[in-house]
């Protein structure tokens, strides 16, 4: 809708504020229709918690959100996504939030075989082959992504288009990732074509398999990988080792 005011960030921003206070308490997580969908309410600041983080797209809309993924420790404020490409350990916590003021945020269960998908068919390149690609990453959302996120909220009013549309708009905020700044680390961790794809295998099997008894040179000889560039790849992806991560 070029020129709309309906896709003008500062709109949606409202759009996603009201949205959200209308269907939260005081403090907590609220689920909706839209089983990939859930508003988060706080009232206060928290203290640092660790736990293992699946898939996910975070939009802080009010407050501020800390996350720490190995050792790279960042805050996120009104305006900015967390985004999770895999099944990984962070620590996190809400750093601004008060009772008038409350820490408002959303959170959508991301299908990165979804993103596979659209890497496929668009063929997407990354724009840092070289760089360090990390499972997690965060950025200044964009006014598409915004819109595609408004509409999947709106949309969780009504059972019946939930039923009808959700399945499209969840696609459109896939793609809306791929195509923004989030757009290298999901190409290179999605793409077949991409090395550290087989990261993402390898993260899937352990997951599958965590009670089994395993070594690197097993997992090295399985996923066809050196084993330095197997352990390499692994922490930088997910800040540790396949061991530590089973």
């Amino acid at each position: 809708m070029p020129g709309s005011k309906r896709v003008e960030k500062e709109n949606l921003w409202r759009i996603l504020k009201k949205t959200i206070i209308q269907n939260t308490g005081k403090s907590g997580i609220f689920p909706t229709r839209i089983p990939e969908l859930c508003y988060h309410c706080h009232e206060e600041p928290e203290m640092p918690i660790r736990h293992f983080m699946q898939p996910v797209l975070i939009i802080v809309v009010q407050g501020a959100k800390f996350v720490q993924v190995g050792n790279d420790r960042r805050s996120y404020s009104a305006g900015m996504f967390f985004l999770s490409a895999v099944d990984m350990p962070v620590t996190s916590c809400v750093l601004e939030a008060s009772r008038t003021h409350p820490y408002l945020s959303l959170s959508i269960s991301l299908d990165i075989n979804i993103i596979a998908s659209f890497a496929v068919q668009a063929r997407f390149m990354p724009r840092s082959e070289n760089g360090a690609v990390t499972g997690a990453t965060g950025h200044e959302a964009d006014a598409e992504l915004l819109d595609a996120v408004a509409r999947l909220a709106e949309l969780s009013r009504d059972p019946v288009d939930v039923a009808c549309l959700k399945s499209g708009i969840i696609g459109e905020i896939h793609y809306r990732l791929l195509k923004g700044g989030a757009g290298e680390i999901l190409y290179s961790l999605c793409s077949l074509n991409a090395p550290l794809s087989r990261i993402r295998d390898i993260i899937m099997w352990i997951r599958e398999n965590y009670r089994k008894r395993f070594t690197i040179s097993d997992l090295s000889r399985y996923f066809s990988l050196a084993p330095s560039t197997l352990h390499k790849y692994f922490k930088q992806v997910t800040s540790l080792s396949p061991i530590q991560y089973q």
